[in-house]
């Protein structure tokens, strides 16, 4: 479940056209149209 905070995280990040850093991608990924990164995996 997405909390209203989150939803608001994501609605700026769609709306501005920003790519959202977070290690949560699975909660952030039903989202259609969100970009998301993870910084915290170093690709190793």
């Amino acid at each position: 479940m997405l909390m209203d905070f989150d939803l608001m995280i994501a609605a700026i990040s769609l709306r501005n056209d920003l790519i959202l850093v977070t290690n949560n991608h699975m909660h952030f990924s039903r989202i259609p149209g969100i970009k998301l990164e993870n910084w915290s995996h170093d690709g190793a």
